[in-house]
């Protein structure tokens, strides 16, 4: 039982979008070529004009270092949230021809940071201007079930899971920047105890870009330039993206039972997070 607990687990699978708009053979593409997904933000993606909202110094409020940022042209159509219609896309592109196996051992687990996501923030501005109002649908809000429309964080895994008619474990959860090691791992766990035979796992990031471009703004966090640039000595910052990525996984010996391309072998995980 105890060499059970550690086997490998095998990537049969993996799909994802990635900014500006490409999947994962995409992605690879632009790594080779050396390409930037960092572009100038439009004004249809923050809500206003970023010329007015970009301020150098990083001494104004609702301010701006950069107007820049790494983000998808298009955002997939999916049920409710954005986040959810990323999950979707590249979670049905990880499971490709894949076999699937009894739905009750079919499971979603996803990474995804609980910031303000575009649909919520504009559910905010619209009851912002009526305070009254707003305070009335905030009190029935609180008496109603939890939902994906007043609760997007835990929509992404839930969409998938419905998508796929999986039945097995589906949980959505926040660990910040290591969120997908963490789903990750989770996965690697149902797997090993025998309680999956198969887990898309992976992350999914889609909160409202204006938000996170001045929230990082004001931790000076982000890059000035617009580019990021890790291990480098003219790194200045890191520069907000979007998109998703799922991999699909299996025990090793079940994928090599079944005779499924492996794509990779995960022996062990190791976990951390923000400091």
């Amino acid at each position: 039982m105890a060499q059970a607990r550690q086997e490998p687990v095998a990537i049969v699978g993996m799909g994802g979008w990635f900014p500006p708009g490409v999947d994962i053979d995409g992605l690879w593409r632009m790594v080779l070529a050396r390409e930037s997904a960092s572009a100038p933000v439009s004004a249809s993606r923050w809500g206003a004009d970023p010329t007015t909202l970009h301020d150098p110094s990083g001494t104004r409020p609702d301010s701006v270092l950069s107007t820049r940022a790494c983000l998808l042209g298009e955002l997939p159509p999916g049920p409710g949230d954005s986040g959810c219609g990323l999950a979707v896309r590249a979670g049905i592109a990880a499971v490709g021809r894949l076999g699937l196996p009894d739905p009750s051992r079919l499971g979603v687990i996803l990474g995804h940071i609980a910031l303000p996501t575009r649909e919520s923030m504009a559910r905010e501005r619209r009851e912002a201007g009526a305070p009254l109002r707003a305070l009335g649908a905030v009190i029935q809000t609180a008496a109603e079930p939890i939902d994906d429309l007043v609760n997007p964080a835990f929509a992404p895994a839930r969409a998938l899971a419905k998508e796929l008619g999986a039945k097995g474990v589906c949980l959505t959860l926040d660990a910040a920047c290591a969120s997908t090691y963490y789903a990750l791992a989770m996965a690697m766990g149902e797997l090993r105890r025998g309680r999956a035979d198969l887990v898309l796992a992976g992350g999914v990031s889609c909160p409202d870009p204006l938000y996170t471009q001045t929230g990082f703004s004001r931790l000076r966090a982000l890059s000035p330039s617009g580019f990021c640039s890790p291990f480098d000595r003219r790194a200045d910052g890191l520069v907000v993206g979007e998109g998703a990525g799922v991999f699909a996984l299996r025990r090793l010996s079940d994928a090599v039972a079944m005779g499924e391309r492996i794509l990779g072998v995960i022996v062990a995980a190791g976990l951390s997070n923000d400091p």
